[in-house]
């Protein structure tokens, strides 16, 4: 019983760790190249682009209603405001 449980965590870590590299180093920088790419695009509809602090750019999904966007980011990006304000670059 115990063997199976170690192998479960085992897999879960393989399958997160596949996940989050697939997102860093395959998902996200083709966005991002088809963002920069084709500003009209039927993505761009849909998602933004995100400059952060440190010079990291994410694609964020987005929701435009009248004069308010809605923004649904991800991940830790957020500590890098710990420290008080920080200028953000968006591109919509």
């Amino acid at each position: 019983m115990f063997k199976i449980l170690i192998g479960l965590i085992v897999a879960l870590a393989v399958l997160f760790a596949g996940y989050y590299g697939y997102l860093r180093f395959v998902s996200n920088p083709a966005v991002i190249a088809e963002l920069k790419s084709a500003d009209g695009g039927a993505r761009a509809d849909r998602v933004m682009l995100v400059t952060l602090p440190d010079g990291r750019e994410l694609p964020v999904n987005y929701l435009r209603e009248g004069g308010t966007v809605f923004v649904g980011v991800d991940g830790r990006w957020w500590r890098q405001f710990r420290e008080g304000p920080q200028s953000v670059a968006v591109q919509i």
